[in-house]
């Protein structure tokens, strides 16, 4: 799966209140993370956090606050998209 198209589905699953969950996807924990720093360096959504290797380059984890939601560019990228991945 795409990252932007993976981002996309994320971002539904945020829309809808529900905290982005690596297992819910089918893909692995690298491929979702990059995904959710898609996310976070376009300023999509709020709240969200990858932590990778000190050298950087792997993703090791990720983790979401409480207070997560979309931000308006978030909203617009998912409107704009949303039927680009059906």
């Amino acid at each position: 799966m795409q990252v932007e198209k993976l981002a996309v589905n994320i971002l539904g699953n945020i829309k809808m209140g529900m905290k982005p969950d690596w297992n819910d996807y089918g893909v692995g924990l690298e491929k979702f993370g990059e995904a959710l720093q898609y996310i976070d360096s376009n300023n999509l959504a709020t709240g969200i956090n990858v932590k990778r290797t000190e050298a950087g380059k792997e993703i090791m984890g990720y983790f979401t606050d409480d207070d997560f939601s979309l931000t308006l560019p978030g909203m617009e990228f998912l409107e704009k998209n949303t039927f680009k991945t059906n």
